[in-house]
């Protein structure tokens, strides 16, 4: 069956509202370095499984899919989803339950303020939970069940994350060694849920198009697509805070999967994630033999809606296959810009 995403008017236009709520959400599972193992998917001998919503499903206002983009801490796509319990900027309501979905052992806890994340081992999986208020039971080494209440939701967040951690699958980074587990084996939760809770959850994904659970990993190999990291970002620190304003992302769009993201975490002289203009080359396109390639770039309006005003203007060369110049500027009329002394160089 193809399950085709909620286009009602009043969730359509929840998304434009996320990029203030998801500001807190940042921190979510970077730097994490996940378990390891062999791993398989429901219905071949795997032994992950998910019974229970994280959320009672009448609290589910939406969910987000892999590669939600919001600079600097999501300058690359997210490898996790979201499942939103309130609507930006609704101030905070009575804490929602938040439920295992699967059975397993808690295998770490990583404390931010109230809030903490939560990693529990199932079989040869693993999956985490973040921005929840733990109940004092959970601990280390505590065996949850599918269903079983382990926390509340948190003030300073608009969602609760879900990522899954499948050691099996390897996503298409050209250097993995720069990423964490959750997005060096980082898989899509949703397929993981029975049936009929599996149906009802994809019902509620914010994305155009019959692939509902989103894609997080981008890069090819010779292409502008994908991710990047200013020269002298040590591979160790890859993926450390300190490094997040030193990413940069060619991609595209978590609810409209058609559209062009330039996502700029730092460094350059503009910060944010960026629409581009009509006509555009595609990053997918875009070679050491394409020469300059200049994106205009515009304010990404919400989910479905156009382009808005320009914000900028970057232009890129790729110098080889793992070595790229950029250049940009904060402007709001230029349609055009060439490489100066400024350009700064990323690599894979």
């Amino acid at each position: 069956m193809t399950l085709r995403p909620n286009r009602s008017s009043r969730l359509r236009h929840l998304i434009p509202l996320l990029a203030g709520a998801l500001l807190s959400l940042d921190a979510c599972s970077r730097g994490m370095t996940g378990p390891s193992g062999t791993t398989d998917r429901p219905g071949t001998g795997g032994p992950l499984v998910f019974r229970a919503s994280p959320l009672d499903e009448s609290e589910v206002r939406f969910i987000v899919a892999l590669g939600n983009l919001n600079p600097p801490g999501h300058t690359f796509p997210s490898d996790h989803i979201y499942f939103y319990n309130r609507v930006p900027p609704a101030p905070p309501t009575t804490p929602a339950a938040v439920y295992a979905p699967g059975d397993g052992t808690v295998q770490f806890l990583l404390a931010d303020g109230a809030e903490t994340q939560v990693g529990v081992r199932s079989g040869s999986f693993t999956y985490y939970m973040a921005h929840i208020v733990l109940d004092p039971a959970i601990r280390v080494g505590s065996a949850v069940t599918a269903g079983q209440r382990i926390g509340t939701t948190g003030s300073s967040a608009y969602a609760i994350d879900l990522g899954v951690i499948n050691e099996q699958k390897t996503a298409a980074f050209i250097n993995p060694l720069r990423y964490p587990s959750t997005s060096r084996h980082g898989d899509a939760p949703l397929p993981y849920f029975e049936e009929p809770l599996r149906s009802r959850l994809y019902r509620l994904v914010q994305r155009v198009g019959a692939d509902l659970d989103g894609r997080f990993d981008f890069d090819v190999a010779g292409r502008l697509v994908g991710n990047w990291f200013l020269e002298g970002v040590p591979v160790s620190d890859s993926a450390s805070a300190s490094a997040w304003p030193r990413h940069l992302a060619f991609v595209y769009d978590s609810y409209d999967p058609t559209r062009i993201r330039v996502s700029v975490g730092g460094t350059l002289p503009i910060v944010g994630a960026f629409a581009v203009q009509a006509g555009a080359t595609d990053p997918r396109d875009v070679t050491p033999a394409s020469g300059t390639v200049v994106y205009r770039l515009l304010s990404a309006g919400g989910a479905g809606d156009p382009p808005g005003p320009q914000r900028g203007i970057l232009a890129v060369q790729m110098i080889d296959a793992n070595t790229i110049r950029v250049d940009a500027l904060p402007d709001g009329t230029a349609t055009d810009l060439v490489l100066s002394g400024t350009a700064r160089t990323y690599v894979r």
